[in-house]
């Protein structure tokens, strides 16, 4: 009854814009709006190399009190989601940093999902496995976002889809959950 089977696949990180390109700096001086517009009470999990929580702009720290409140590193099979390549950190900073620099939703707090090495390279197998620990936590930590930007050269076009992601993505729509994924 198995309907598809994927072979492992080594994908890579990416990175482009940032916080003004989407003009969020504007955004948080808008006076008179009634939703959050900071990510105050958001938790948003980071899909990539880890996070750096010692980060002044990311909190200093990991746990309950912290920015980054939770992680797991499936690269080393541990618990201490620490970036080793950086890339993530700086996608933490943008989704949330909130000190020298400011992340679109300063006031969010973080999960890290280290699915990627220090080299740069992500096995699908991990990706998989940092998008279900994040659903997962969907109620334990009140995820309410998941991002990755981790590409793969832009491969995927109306013939080579459905992807192996697609169910991970389904889950997480299912569950009214945001999803946004690099296009790289």
């Amino acid at each position: 009854e198995v309907e598809f089977i994927y072979a492992e696949r080594i994908l890579e990180l990416t990175l482009d814009e940032s916080v003004p390109l989407i003009n969020a700096d504007d955004v948080w001086e808008i006076e008179g709006i009634e939703s959050n517009i900071t990510g105050f009470g958001e938790v948003v999990c980071v899909i990539d190399s880890g996070i750096d929580y010692t980060h002044p702009d990311l909190g200093g720290c990991l746990g309950e009190n912290c920015k980054v409140i939770d992680g797991i590193d499936f690269r080393n099979g541990d618990f201490d989601p620490m970036d080793d390549n950086f890339h993530g950190t700086h996608v933490a900073g943008i989704v949330a940093a909130n000190g020298v620099k400011r992340g679109v939703a300063p006031d969010s707090k973080l999960l890290a999902a280290k699915v990627c090495g220090e080299t740069g390279s992500c096995s699908n197998i991990d990706i998989i496995a940092g998008t279900d620990w994040c659903i997962n936590n969907l109620l334990y930590n009140n995820v309410s976002v998941l991002t990755m930007s981790i590409g793969n050269g832009g491969e995927y076009n109306e013939t080579t889809c459905p992807t192996w992601m697609d169910f991970a993505i389904d889950t997480a729509y299912s569950l009214d959950l945001p999803f946004t994924i690099a296009s790289g």
